[in-house]
């Protein structure tokens, strides 16, 4: 006798196979319900939500950071709020960060407030093709000055690629650029030659923020020290 839905013939599956299968569908769905129970008194984990939030603290010598970060799987979000406050001068330096999955790749805002409350910012979206991506964004600086920030890549089945970055400023103008080209080809050998072509432009009056005293700014150290 076949099973409803299936041919006469058990094509190839013994019939003791068959009943065994039927078995185990039916321990399935027998097991289903109690597993359910199990899991409301907290005997068997539950499955895990889409959204997850954690929060971690450290206590340091000279400041205390506490970091928060929020991701979403489902709706493809992850947020994340860092804050360091010295010990001393009470001062806090605080950043955020979010992302966002879209249909054609993704977008991305970050921030940053130091102790003296000014602010920079930067967001752009990034575009994903079938060989390669783009991107586009704005750079803001503590003093409300705005860049604009442009990207590609792209690379075809042959191993060649290219890349190029740009920065303009508010009227559109070039003030730093950087191509690179890698080609592949075959020589009379029979072998591979690779060659890399990088070129740059620059804006002689484009000069990059600096800290204060001239100095680059750095990453807070293992104390948690806020940045200056």
């Amino acid at each position: 006798m076949s099973l409803p839905g299936e041919r006469d013939e058990t094509g190839g599956i013994e019939p003791q196979r068959l009943l065994i299968r039927k078995d185990a569908m039916m321990r399935t769905v027998i097991c289903l319900p109690a597993l359910a129970g199990l899991a409301a008194l907290g005997l068997v984990p539950a499955p895990a939500f889409a959204q997850e939030s954690r929060t971690k603290t450290f206590d340091g010598p000279n400041a205390t950071v506490t970091q928060t970060t929020t991701l979403d799987r489902e709706a493809g979000t992850l947020e994340r709020d860092r804050t360091a406050t010295a010990k001393e001068s009470g001062k806090t330096v605080s950043t955020s960060l979010d992302r966002q999955r879209t249909e054609t790749g993704s977008t991305v805002a970050r921030s940053r407030t130091g102790p003296e409350g000014a602010t920079r910012s930067f967001e752009g979206e990034r575009v994903r093709g079938e060989m390669g991506s783009t991107f586009a964004g704005t750079a803001t600086t503590r003093t409300g000055e705005q860049y604009g920030v442009s990207a590609s890549r792209s690379r075809d089945g042959a191993g060649n690629s290219q890349a190029s970055q740009r920065i303009t400023g508010p009227e559109g103008q070039t003030l730093y650029g950087r191509d690179r080209t890698t080609t592949r080809s075959r020589t009379e050998s029979g072998g591979i030659r690779t060659e890399h072509n990088v070129s740059r432009t620059r804006d002689p009056e484009f000069r990059p923020r600096r800290g204060a005293g001239g100095q680059r700014q750095r990453p807070p150290q293992r104390g948690g020290r806020p940045r200056r």
